[in-house]
């Protein structure tokens, strides 16, 4: 790998011949730097930006060749790689220039999809809230205006707006029809919260264990893996399985947020406090930061480099004294993720301070004991619900609210800098015109974005934390998917990320049932649950047998059209908390993911586990592609 100046530019010269002419651009522009309000913006721009470069190009009389190329979204680069003969590049790379300098006009396209992996909540209070924030919010559909082509001045190499660096395998390449940038762009300072703290973040039982931040260097890579090791080798000690361990990385700049994961299992509350007292206590042994170290000098990766590069960071070699040095960091931006009765690691403290409860103006729901409190610096949502020994409640911040995410509905989610949220469906609330009068007030001057079904359907529920960040929800706003409507120029194009165009105006449909009975979809598609009762896994299972229950689901899902069916997507509820299903063993004829004919049926059980000592209000519930169905469970055998 050589770095070379080329006409203002940094190029990077890679010896890669076996793959064939390769050209790459990478941007220093991401979704944390677009605006909450423009949010959507940038990925409508990528999905424009792909076909147009990938149209055949005429190399030569009669001879027609069509480019490879890649455009990617990610947290704070944007890059656009090209394959394929030199004439072919050489055409499209003139045609790119073209585009950001607007003479290139570029067709409705569908937005590209991004599948970045984080917490929102813990990634908002150590960074602050973005558009970086909304795209690891998975289910958040979002309705934009914004022209998408408007961008191109912005991201645009020549202007100097932002830091590029471009990458080749072939010298003859190494030309640019980019102008050289009037101005040398400052690297982008870190943007790390001065008041985020290490400690723990209490969530619903999921797969991720921990994160935290260190610096955007091959030392910083190495010590994630070491940290990962780590755990895995404690996880193994504590639960006698080889469970897998994943790491999710997420550059900001000159910082790295990485989240470890476990792959196969979820632990329980008891094996997870046993895990976490061990990372927090152990000394790391030498021979593991040798290995990290080793692994991270024969794996260095083209795109971390020229990432590295575009934000101004040392692409330096690992050591370990330096990877020892990114550990101490690590430890001091540690924060582990808790659940519902686990123990807290000695010596962390709660990341995010309670809000006290205000006094002020009360809401009360038409139909429940739920209410809303307004204060003058607090507005908390309390669930009056009669089966649990308190009321359960979420606040959030007035002073502080950074979003408000509108449903066209009727209703909104407020949103503080902290990522503390409270949904409010107005139809649920008595005097609901001046409750929205007086939000509209409160929230004045605050980020505004649409986004349909933002409110879940039922009234003011508090918002469900998932498991795995990036395939699962991890606090996730919306219930169901919505639509995405995109306004691009003079045309009106209606996008959606995971539905066709003729279902932008699908109202979400939404059946409850009781176990045993059968559940119909707006496709035609038939679920039911055939059974809901508890049973005791054989020996050396996951999950712990003498607290909790084991849960057994019989489930047939029969098809009305070519579909697939996803386990993912059914839920248990006990009482408010839920449940994933899990992955592990002891289920017999366990239902997998797969795909379905038309006429085709898929039957099988899902195990679920709860910690929850009271075991009423069980229901089960199936949410996908404007469909919401619940089975409520009599008695639980």
């Amino acid at each position: 790998m050589q770095w070379r100046k080329v006409d203002g530019y940094d190029w990077c010269l890679i010896d890669t011949p076996e793959t064939g002419p390769y050209l790459n651009i990478t941007l220093g522009y991401g979704l944390v730097h677009e605006p909450l309000h423009e949010y959507g913006t940038l990925q409508v721009l990528a999905g424009m930006l792909e076909p147009e470069l990938a149209r055949p190009v005429e190399i030569a009389t009669g001879k027609v060749s069509v480019p490879e190329v890649s455009v990617t979204v990610h947290s704070d680069t944007t890059t656009i790689a090209l394959r394929g003969q030199s004439a072919t590049l050489r055409a499209a790379w003139q045609r790119l220039a073209e585009v950001f300098a607007g003479r290139q006009s570029l067709d409705v396209a569908q937005p590209l999809m991004v599948n970045l992996s984080a917490a929102p909540r813990d990634l908002s209070s150590r960074f602050g809230i973005s558009s970086l924030t909304l795209a690891t919010t998975p289910g958040l559909d979002v309705v934009t205006t914004r022209d998408p082509t408007t961008l191109l001045q912005r991201l645009d190499p020549s202007t100097g707006n932002i830091r590029a660096v471009m990458c080749t395998n072939s010298a003859e390449l190494m030309t640019t029809h980019f102008t050289p940038p009037p101005r040398s762009m400052p690297a982008m300072p870190s943007q790390y919260r001065h008041q985020a703290r290490n400690g723990v973040m209490e969530f619903p039982p999921g797969y991720a264990l921990l994160s935290t931040v260190v610096p955007r260097t091959a030392d910083g890579a190495a010590a994630v893996r070491v940290l990962a090791e780590q755990a895995a080798h404690h996880i193994g000690g504590v639960t006698q399985h080889d469970l897998g361990v994943s790491v999710a990385m997420l550059g900001v700049g000159p910082d790295m947020l990485a989240t470890v994961m476990t792959n196969d299992a979820m632990l329980g509350a008891q094996q997870r406090s046993q895990v976490q007292a061990l990372l927090a206590s152990r000394p790391i042994p030498d021979h593991r930061v040798a290995a990290g170290v080793e692994w991270e000098l024969d794996n260095r990766h083209l795109s971390a480099a020229l990432e590295r590069r575009v934000h101004g960071v040392d692409d330096a070699r690992p050591s370990q004294d330096g990877t020892r040095q990114a550990l101490a960091q690590a430890r001091t931006t540690l924060r582990f993720f808790t659940q519902p009765h686990s123990t807290t690691p000695e010596g962390y403290d709660r990341v995010q301070p309670e809000l006290a409860s205000p006094d002020g103006q009360c809401f009360r729901a038409r139909y429940t004991r739920d209410s809303l409190t307004i204060g003058d610096d607090v507005l908390e949502y309390r669930r009056g619900d009669t089966s649990a020994k308190t009321s359960e409640y979420t606040r959030v911040d007035l002073q502080h609210l950074a979003l408000v995410i509108e449903d066209p509905r009727g209703g909104v989610v407020l949103i503080d800098d902290e990522y503390r949220l409270v949904e409010i469906r107005f139809a649920a609330y008595r005097k609901a015109q001046r409750l929205c009068e007086l939000l509209d007030q409160l929230s004045e001057g605050i980020p505004r974005i649409t986004a349909h079904n933002a409110v879940l359907p039922r009234a003011s529920v508090p918002p469900v934390d998932g498991q795995r960040p990036g395939g699962g929800a991890t606090l996730k706003v919306v219930s169901v998917l919505a639509v995405v409507g995109m306004a691009v120029a003079v045309a009106s194009m209606l996008s959606n990320f995971d539905a066709s165009e003729d279902d932008v105006d699908t109202e979400p449909h939404t059946a409850e049932t009781t176990v045993g009975d059968t559940a119909t979809m707006s496709t035609g598609s038939d679920v039911t649950v055939h059974s809901v009762g508890q049973y005791n896994p054989g020996p050396g299972g996951q999950f712990p047998t003498d607290i909790g229950h084991h849960v057994l689901v019989d489930i047939e899902y029969c098809a009305a059209a070519a579909e697939r069916l996803d386990p993912q997507d059914i839920r248990l509820f006990v009482g408010e908390q839920s449940m994933p299903t899990h992955t592990v063993d002891d289920v017999d004829d366990g239902l997998e993911a797969q795909r379905l004919d038309p006429g085709e049926c898929g039957r099988g059980n899902l195990g679920f586990y709860t910690e929850q000592d009271q075991f009423a209000g069980v229901q089960m519930e199936y949410t996908s592609n404007h469909n919401s169905l619940t089975w409520h469970a009599d008695e639980v055998g």
